[in-house]
């Protein structure tokens, strides 16, 4: 009896040397598969860690992070009045303006005589190095308030578009809203999924505001052309792949913290760290959010319809895991809305570049229609123009694919615009239209 016991207890340590060899084992090959796929994706030229941010000291003068904060002061003012403006009834620049509106916009710049000057500043920088990511600290950049700034930064220079355009300025107008482009690809430093989306939301102010400026006043051709080169320097496919490469940096940067039993912002530490466990537990997850990037990467360039099919396999694999995966569940950029909005802001693009085609003729419903080359990009059929009695509207069909003859101010069920681009502008607000969307 003692000897099978022997056997059996002889057999179960055989067992446990086996499984921890085992699990030693795949934690070396796991280890190993990550490490020459990151020396692949370093040999691309893409970014693998925030060192790759950082390409030497820059002169303050041309870090657009540092010329932004230092318009922080006077952005603080330009909110608060901002914020009145709101209160006197002002919607979006799809509206045209009363007086009481056009006094207050006119005014809004008094007390921060400085602020356009300094955003002009920030245009003209080409680098943009945030000192939160050069000390290799991710996890203690303040988004939210760069963000809010950025948004500042825009806000300030269509509003003054605006104003410019009523006193009948359509040059220094239209080149605010140059400089508030030029501004957006200043201030990109480490790239992600959620700067991309506050790029797309601020780009829509400009077109609107741009498409405002052209209905109301004559800019000279020469300051148009400067705005068509401006759009043509925007490319949202670039813009997102960068930004999902920048995810993927700070997603091997929280799992490297974890490894190393360091917080890593909201993850916390992870319990098992320097365990063979923790090892062979991670790199599984490592591996998986690396194939989530590579899928979001692919999906970029993939037609609307195999794009969504193909990011939803990926999210399922995710649903259907239990355990694992929790950090590429809690990182990864799979998000249908990100590309949801490169498609909406895709649209308002070339509506954007037809509107300035047609300038000359926004106010005339009765000239002939320019011959549309640019293709929607949601039917891959020409975008549309219609004649309509205040002017001409330029736009996509849309999410449902489906013409519903320029109806770009109503929205369907889901909060969406049934067709996407840019028409007359609607009468005077009152103070009850600050309550419309």
């Amino acid at each position: 009896m003692k000897k099978f016991w022997l056997q059996v207890g002889l057999a179960l340590l055989a067992l446990v040397f086996v499984g921890i060899y085992s699990v030693f084992h795949l934690g070396q090959s796991s280890e190993q598969r990550l490490v020459k796929r990151i020396q692949a994706i370093s040999a691309s030229g893409d970014p693998v860690s925030l060192s790759d941010y950082w390409q030497g000291p820059i002169d303050p003068g041309e870090n657009g992070v540092v010329q932004l904060e230092i318009a922080d002061g006077d952005l603080e003012k330009f909110d608060q009045k901002y914020q009145g403006l709101i209160l006197l009834g002002y919607v979006s620049p799809r509206y045209n303006l009363g007086g009481g509106q056009l006094q207050s916009m006119n005014g809004m710049f008094a007390e921060v005589p400085g602020l356009l000057q300094q955003l002009r500043r920030v245009a003209k920088c080409r680098q943009s190095i945030d000192q939160g990511l050069i000390a290799g600290h991710p996890f203690d950049v303040d988004l939210g308030h760069k963000m809010k700034n950025w948004r500042l930064a825009v806000k300030a220079l269509t509003i003054n578009a605006l104003a410019a355009a009523h006193r009948g300025d359509g040059d220094e107008a239209l080149a605010n809203c140059t400089i508030a482009l030029d501004l957006q690809m200043a201030l990109r430093s480490m790239p992600s999924v959620l700067t991309f989306l506050v790029e797309a939301e601020n780009e829509n102010l400009v077109f609107e505001t741009a498409n405002h400026v052209l209905r109301i006043s004559k800019p000279s051709k020469q300051t148009l052309s400067e705005f068509k080169q401006a759009l043509a320097r925007i490319d949202h496919r670039a813009t997102l792949m960068d930004a999902i490469k920048g995810e993927r940096v700070f997603g091997l940067a929280a799992l490297q913290q974890l490894r190393d039993g360091e917080g890593a912002g909201d993850f916390g530490a992870f319990p098992f760290a320097g365990s063979w466990f923790a090892e062979v537990y991670l790199n599984d997850d490592e591996e998986m959010y690396l194939d989530l990037i590579e899928t979001n990467l692919a999906a970029v360039g993939l037609p609307r319809g195999k794009r969504s099919q193909v990011l939803g396999q990926a999210v399922a694999k995710l649903d259907e895991s239990t355990f694992r995966y929790a950090m590429s569940k809690m990182i990864t950029p799979c998000n249908e809305a990100g590309y949801a909005v490169l498609d909406q802001i895709d649209a308002k693009l070339l509506a954007m570049q037809l509107v300035c085609d047609a300038a000359d003729q926004l106010n005339e419903p009765g000239t002939v229609l320019p011959v549309i080359k640019h293709l929607d990009p949601y039917s891959e059929m020409p975008m549309q123009i219609k004649q309509l009695p205040g002017g001409l509207t330029v736009y996509s069909v849309g999410n449902n694919q489906v013409d519903d003859g320029g109806s770009v101010l109503v929205q369907d069920a889901s909060g969406n615009a049934l067709d996407i681009g840019f028409g007359p502008l609607l009468d005077v607000p009152s103070k009850a239209a600050s309550s419309l969307p």
